[in-house]
């Protein structure tokens, strides 16, 4: 019995939650930024009739996954502070590490509840 979570898996239930937050997810090529060290892969639009996060679509399976999950980060945890492009460094650096630790923890627990599934799944008496 093989056991695993792949990439694309983890990347659809990222888009999932980012539904659940009535966040339309969109990818398409974005040219990379970059700002005093940051490089910019994902944006999150936040308006007052949606929300869309952008993930550039020449990433990786994981690393689509990774981005949606930092920009969930940002939704949950930094709505107040507008525009993080405009931002002092500081303060932007901060921000962007905090949403990157919830977008590790986040894909964790996604891993998890996949790999939990998948066994469940596997040890389940299948019915005829």
């Amino acid at each position: 019995m093989k056991l695993g979570v792949s990439d694309e898996a983890i990347l659809q239930k990222s888009i999932a939650l980012a539904q659940l937050q009535h966040a339309e997810v969109s990818f398409q090529k974005i040219v990379l930024e970059r700002a005093r060290g940051l490089t910019i892969q994902g944006r999150l639009a936040n308006g007052d009739l949606f929300t869309r996060i952008l993930v550039d679509a020449q990433e990786t399976t994981y690393r689509k996954a990774f981005i949606i999950c930092h920009e969930l980060g940002h939704l949950a945890r930094h709505t107040g502070y507008g525009n993080l492009l405009e931002l002092d460094w500081a303060l932007r650096k901060k921000l962007e590490r905090e949403a990157d630790w919830f977008a590790t923890w986040l894909i964790h627990k996604i891993k998890l509840t996949l790999l939990v599934q998948s066994v469940l799944s596997a040890i389940s008496p299948r019915r005829r």
